[in-house]
């Protein structure tokens, strides 16, 4: 019923193919902020009157990209979460509201686009000459980190690690080389293996959580407890607008949304299979995030997602 009365004003297929396409002119950005382009889109669209009623169109279309969308469920929800907030904290029900909106909305993105490139300031002194890098699965943040200190002449090496079944970890690798880059194409069994020869652990986010523990690619987590045996630096780089009220207690607060098949005839075996997208890694095994608004501990992140909204609630000026 959400999808049909929706479809009549904004469109569900539009505001998909919107999504889609923005992922496709956009390869390399986060699916976050295709969502939060095409919220925008769907603002400038909508002709809903009253204020009231728009604010529970943008409440659905959010809800359609979350449910519908075929991306990162956290990463999208987190920042469509911020993205009404910003742009509906501020309505007024002056004559002007509508576009006041569509400005707060152009801020957001502005600003979201601008997250990277200060979030790469941050983290790039941690690259340094001669160390030896860990990565998991494929975040585009991390692939930047890790190209900006290859362009500044730094010599490192890198393992990465395969992420099976999504095989994201071949494609980091892929796209490290490519910068001429040394990286190691590790299974993900050899983690603790290799672990002795890494000097730090680098891995994005798909959201970071209230106790600052962070939601990211399967076997992140055991990665995690790796390191920390061996006392060895875990940092973990994130946009701010991947920051989500959310404190998951165990493994079964992620979610069970799975990557792909183990097998490709899982139905001619006689026993199940379970592959799970993400994993929750507690914050007790996180050195610090590396994020656009500064270098924090995760016993920092709570206020920082307190600040963070904050910030978002001021008018757009």
């Amino acid at each position: 019923m959400l999808l049909l009365a929706l479809a009549v004003r904004v469109g569900v297929a539009e505001l998909v193919a919107c999504f889609k396409k923005q992922r496709e002119l956009n390869p390399e950005e986060s699916p976050a902020i295709a969502a939060t382009q095409a919220l925008l889109e769907m603002i400038r669209k909508d002709d809903e009157q009253t204020v009231a009623g728009f604010r529970e169109n943008l409440q659905n279309a959010k809800k359609i990209l979350v449910e519908t969308a075929d991306t990162t469920i956290t990463c999208v929800s987190s920042a469509c979460d911020l993205f009404v907030r910003h742009v509906t904290l501020q309505i007024a029900d002056a004559d002007d509201w509508k576009q006041m909106i569509i400005q707060q909305g152009e801020l957001f993105v502005e600003r979201a686009h601008k997250m990277r490139s200060k979030l790469m300031e941050m983290a790039g002194p941690f690259i340094r000459d001669g160390v030896t890098v860990l990565t998991l699965g494929r975040s585009r943040v991390v692939e930047s980190i890790l190209i900006q200190a290859a362009n500044q002449k730094k010599r490192f090496q890198v393992y990465a690690v395969e992420s099976i079944p999504s095989k994201l970890g071949v494609s980091m690798a892929t796209a490290l080389s490519e910068h001429n880059i040394d990286v190691t194409l590790i299974p993900d069994a050899a983690v603790a293996y290799v672990m002795s020869r890494v000097d730090v652990v680098l891995t994005g986010a798909e959201a970071v959580v209230e106790n600052g523990g962070i939601i990211n690619t399967i076997g992140t987590y055991q990665a995690a407890m790796a390191a920390h045996a061996l006392k060895k630096p875990f940092y973990a780089a994130s946009e701010s607008f991947k920051f989500i009220r959310l404190f998951p207690l165990s493994q079964a607060d992620v979610g069970t949304k799975r990557t792909a098949p183990l097998l490709e005839e899982e139905g001619a075996v006689p026993f199940k299979t379970e592959s799970p997208a993400y994993d929750f890694t507690p914050p007790e095994y996180i050195t610090l995030l590396f994020t656009d608004i500064g270098i924090l501990t995760p016993a920092a992140v709570s206020d920082a997602l307190m600040n963070l909204t904050f910030d978002l609630d001021q008018p757009c000026g």
